[in-house]
Order: structure tokens, then C-alpha cells, then sequence
């Protein structure tokens, strides 16, 4: 029946690797969790796993953050500052074709932090393949966009945080 059925929620790996040397038994611990509860390990699970992309990520938080309703819950559940979470949060408001440019290794959350005080997708997006076309290092990003982008207008003093291309 139905109530005699297991799920793995996390150490599914370990059980395909155990599975495939044929051993007849595993160590396990079997905890009763509702669908919510299940939801929230394998996702914790999930960011803790290597070779997940920055955007994989990014959308995990995004549903942990559903479940929490509060960003400092999630920072201490993955052991991460709330300054990890709100940044990895940011990366899904570029443009689609950054996010695939995060995900392929073309440019590096360092330059991500740098585009996401750009003003409009556009010029987002030329920023990111000046990165990556000409192979720069986040801080020399960062020095071309000083050189070729000036303060967002109407903040009074000319030293705003928020940049657009000339």
C-alpha cells in the first residue's frame, strides 16, 4: 500500500551508488514528513550539491524563500549569510540571456554583482558580453564601466550606486 512506501528525500546518489555495486542492504534513517517538510529537505539538499548552477541556485532560494516567508530563516538553514541569499535572489532579475551566460560560465557572479547596478536590460546585457568577449576580470569590468557610464540621473548629489551607459 501506499503508507508502506518510502521516498528518499535526500542521499538519493549514495542509494543509486549503492544500488549499482548490488548491495542487498543500506544504512538509512526512515523519518516520517509531511509534503512540505519533504519539499524543504530536498531543496536544502539540493543547494548543497556540487555542480549546480549559479541560476539552479538561485531558483532554489526562490522556493525556500516561499516556504519561510523571510529571507534570515533561509541564510541560516543553507549556513549562508543573508547577503548570499539576497544576491544569489538578485541574479533572476537579468535578463534571461545573462542568466544563460551565468549558468555557461561565460561570466562569473562577480561580474553579475557589477551588471545588476546597470540601469536597463540593454545595457545589462552589452556589459555581460563585453565581459565575456573580452575575457575581463570583474574589477576591470568595473573600471570600464567607470570610463564609459556615468551616475543615474535625478539622484541630486551625482555619486548614486545605480549606472547607465553614456
Amino acid at each position: 500500500t501506499d503508507a508502506d512506501m518510502n521516498q528518499i528525500v535526500m542521499g538519493e546518489r549514495r542509494w543509486r551508488a549503492h544500488k549499482m555495486l548490488e548491495q542487498p542492504t543500506i544504512l538509512a534513517i526512515v523519518r516520517e514528513y509531511t509534503n512540505e517538510q519533504m519539499r524543504e529537505l530536498s531543496l536544502i539538499e539540493n543547494l548543497q550539491r556540487e555542480g549546480l548552477t549559479i541560476m539552479e541556485e538561485a531558483r532554489s532560494l526562490v522556493e525556500l524563500v516561499e516556504i519561510y516567508q523571510a529571507l534570515q530563516p533561509v541564510a541560516d538553514k543553507i549556513g549562508m549569510s543573508i547577503t548570499f541569499v539576497t544576491r544569489r535572489l538578485a541574479l533572476l532579475q537579468l535578463p534571461q540571456e545573462i542568466q544563460t551566460m551565468l549558468d555557461e560560465g561565460k561570466i562569473l557572479p562577480t561580474h553579475a554583482d557589477i551588471i545588476l547596478d546597470i540601469e536597463g536590460a540593454e545595457n545589462q546585457l552589452r556589459a555581460a558580453e563585453m565581459a565575456a568577449k573580452l575575457n575581463l576580470t570583474a574589477v576591470q569590468l568595473h573600471g570600464r564601466m567607470i570610463r564609459h557610464m556615468k551616475p543615474k540621473e535625478g539622484n541630486g548629489n551625482g555619486s548614486g550606486g545605480v549606472v547607465k551607459f553614456q
